[in-house]
């Protein structure tokens, strides 16, 4: 699937190699690109889908969270650092990783909830990053980790897989941890695996630092792209 810029550069490739036989269509393809991209690097409008995406799900409080009924807690992955030279160059946690790995300690704490850790090795790397994280809550947080599910490849794999080792257990509800802009996509597929998940979510944008003119600049398409990615697989997991 191609997002921003790719999609808008294809675009305006064929606008040029149109631009000699139909130049009335090439003139089009080429605006069209033009104003696509420019839509797609402004935080104007990234910023309130984004900030949409994030409300959809309150932060949960330590009463909540106590109160909740939940009989587990499931840390997504989020990525990792690989060969990190601080770090003797082994692969560790991503900083979204830890964000979550933190949080989802923070939760242990407040509920005495055993934890389950997901992600694979989506690019066949040596190491997953369920053991990853692992390791981070045992060496770093002395926190012991029930269960690793280090097969996923993605989100709805993070379901499936987790599901199949809680349901052995008896396990049904569970405290779900995720960014706040993509715990709408986890919900729905941890809904859809069987499970009763209770949503976690961490890492809001608590303070817009841009306003004014600022936000009608282009600036990197990486907000746009996330924007897209959680859009689009929240209609994928639809007809799923």
């Amino acid at each position: 699937m191609s997002y921003p810029p790719g999609s808008t550069l294809a675009l305006m490739i064929i606008a040029f190699v149109l631009l000699r036989w139909r130049p009335k269509w090439a003139r089009w393809a080429l605006g069209i690109g033009i104003v696509t991209l420019y839509l797609a690097t402004i935080p104007a409008l990234s910023g309130p889908l984004i900030k949409y995406m994030e409300t959809r799900y309150a932060p949960l409080s330590d009463t909540a969270a106590r109160e909740s009924g939940a009989q587990a807690i499931v840390i997504l992955g989020s990525g990792r650092y690989p060969q990190a030279p601080e770090y003797g160059g082994e692969d560790t946690l991503s900083t979204n990783g830890v964000t979550r790995v933190r949080y989802g300690a923070r939760l242990h704490r407040v509920t005495g909830l055993p934890i389950l850790v997901s992600g694979g090795r989506p690019y066949d790397e040596e190491i997953s990053e369920a053991e990853i994280m692992r390791r981070v809550l045992e060496e770093e947080y002395r926190l012991p980790t029930r269960w690793v599910e280090d097969r996923s490849r993605n989100t709805i794999e993070n379901a499936r897989f987790s599901a199949e080792m809680l349901h052995k257990e008896g396990i049904h509800r569970v405290l779900l941890v995720s960014h706040s802009r993509y715990m709408s996509r986890a919900m729905q597929a941890f809904t859809s695996a069987g499970l009763d998940p209770i949503p976690a979510p961490t890492l809001f944008r608590t303070k817009e630092t841009q306003q004014g003119l600022i936000l009608w600049l282009p600036r990197t398409t990486s907000d746009m792209r996330a924007v897209l990615h959680e859009y689009l697989g929240m209609l994928y997991y639809m007809f799923q």
